[in-house]
This record gives C-alpha cells, sequence and structure tokens, in this order.
C-alpha cells in the first residue's frame, strides 16, 4: 500500500521499498531488471531516490503499463536526469 508523501522529497532506500510495499531487495531487483529507476549518488556512500521519479512509475502501473512500458518510461526518467545532469556543467 503507498503511504503519502510530498512530491519533491528525496528518499532512502528503506523509505522506498515502504513507500512502494516492496521489501529493499525487491526495490533492488525492479531496478535491475530497469523497472525503477537508478538511485541517485548522493556521496561515496549515499544514495536516494526523487518522489517525483517513483510516482511516475506508480502512476504508470496504475494505469496498466506493461513491463516493456515500464522500462521506456524509466530508460526517460534517467535520460532526463543525465540531459539536466549535463547542462549544469
Amino acid at each position: 500500500m503507498l503511504k503519502a508523501v510530498g512530491t519533491n522529497h528525496i528518499l532512502r532506500g528503506i523509505q522506498v521499498a515502504d513507500y512502494l510495499g516492496y521489501s529493499l531487495s525487491t526495490v533492488y531487483r525492479r531496478i535491475n531488471d530497469g523497472l525503477l529507476p537508478t538511485p541517485i549518488r548522493y556521496g561515496r556512500k549515499s544514495v536516494a531516490w526523487h518522489m517525483q521519479e517513483l510516482g511516475a512509475v506508480v502512476t504508470a502501473q496504475d494505469c496498466g503499463y506493461t513491463d516493456p512500458e515500464l522500462k521506456d518510461l524509466v530508460r526517460e526518467i534517467i535520460e532526463k536526469r543525465n540531459y539536466f545532469k549535463e547542462e549544469e556543467k
């Protein structure tokens, strides 16, 4: 069951698992399968996810996206993230 969280938040792994209703190992399995966006590295040992990115995937799942469609969405999310990262340089 999804928990209400503001859309501008950064979530850590356990928070992501709790928000999505998955175990942490399932979160990482879905990342490896291309069904969730990769976390953003905030330091040598620190990663987190943007709530907006996760929300987009959850909404797509709720709308009945198939796994291939979810993978395309996740690729788009990561490409946009990389685009903005390049613009900052």
